[in-house]
């Protein structure tokens, strides 16, 4: 969704709105933001988290460049196998740049790591190439759990940088404030 919304794609479509079937270890019937009775799963709230945070924000045009230095590779040691082809994550950290109705930058950022996996979250700095922030900290909202949390903010020389930021492998939001 984030990645749409960063491409700017006019349509997003959900492969499968509910559950299909009972079997727990077959994938195509448990994908879905319902259970089979219409109750939500946890997706269906973090979906509606994602929504909510970038409801009034566009995509920037021109964002600026945005690096992320990792303190450690971790490639994937155990890629999936589909139709005889080997597909490891990629094990970066993504990064989309946007900007909110009232004109302030916004980050959604996350770990490409394969999703619960049995790795920890990465830690990164995070180097933004703008002057974004007026404050010394930022509230960022993890968009999985919605929990909010503040991240310390270093000034320089027109730049923004987050130092030693915990990056999980769902999406985190800050609006720059």
């Amino acid at each position: 969704m984030v990645d749409s919304l960063s491409l700017g794609v006019e349509y997003s479509f959900i492969y499968s709105l509910k559950k299909d079937g009972s079997l727990r270890n077959n994938a195509e019937q448990n994908f879905g933001l319902l259970n089979m009775d219409y109750s939500d799963k946890p997706g269906f709230a973090a979906v509606r988290r994602v929504l909510d945070f970038l409801r009034s924000s566009s995509r920037m045009d021109t964002a600026p460049e945005i690096n992320v230095l990792l303190e450690n590779a971790r490639p994937d040691e155990w890629p999936v196998t589909w139709d005889g082809a080997k597909l490891a994550a990629p094990g970066s950290i993504e990064t989309h740049a946007f900007i909110d109705a009232e004109k302030r930058p916004v980050l959604v950022f996350w770990s490409s790591e394969r999703a619960g996996g049995d790795l920890q979250p990465r830690v990164a700095d995070i180097r933004i190439y703008a002057d974004w922030a007026k404050s010394d900290t930022v509230r960022a909202q993890d968009l999985w759990t919605g929990e909010t949390f503040d991240l310390p903010v270093k000034r320089q020389g027109g730049r923004v940088f987050l130092k030693g930021v915990t990056v999980p492998d769902h999406p985190i939001g800050i609006v720059f404030r």
